[in-house]
């Protein structure tokens, strides 16, 4: 029952639409992944580069997938398509650990900041500002006191 020509895009588009309907999560569309639900529905019979004369509509309902599940910057989308390969997870890893260290970065310099105001609310106010920091930033708060006080 391999279709051919029209018929056969009718029924290509027809499962991109089924896919669509899944979700990129459930079902995501990719020609490999089209072409192993086709084979399995018996639709082609041929081999993945059968679909190749119908990338561009393969392409179209991949990009509006991967829209309305919310990833619509090119990066973001090229990254979801290598992401299924062991090249993607470790660019995304690394990718990760650098957006990691950027915001281990701006941790710490929030962190001082804050110690700052507190040292500048401490010696101002009588108030005993240790009772109104998070744990993380009285740990914070302690250590550099510490360091302080070892440097005098």
């Amino acid at each position: 029952m391999a279709l051919q020509g029209e018929k056969l895009t009718k029924a290509i588009e027809h499962e991109l639409m089924l896919m669509l309907a899944s979700g990129y999560e459930e079902a995501p569309i990719t020609p490999a992944a089209l072409h192993k639900r086709l084979v399995a529905k018996t639709i082609i019979k041929g081999k993945l580069s059968s679909l190749s004369s119908r990338r561009p509509l393969i392409d179209r309902y991949a990009n509006l997938q991967m829209e309305r599940c919310g990833i619509k910057s090119a990066r973001d989308k090229t990254s979801a398509k290598q992401g299924r390969t062991r090249a993607g997870y470790k660019q995304r890893y690394e990718d990760s650990q650098l957006e990691i260290k950027a915001l281990k970065s701006k941790l710490d310099g929030n962190i001082s900041t804050i110690i700052d105001l507190v040292r500048h609310i401490e010696s101002t106010s009588p108030v005993p500002v240790e009772k109104l920091l998070a744990p993380h930033l009285l740990e914070s708060y302690v250590a550099r006191n510490e360091a302080s006080s070892k440097e005098e």
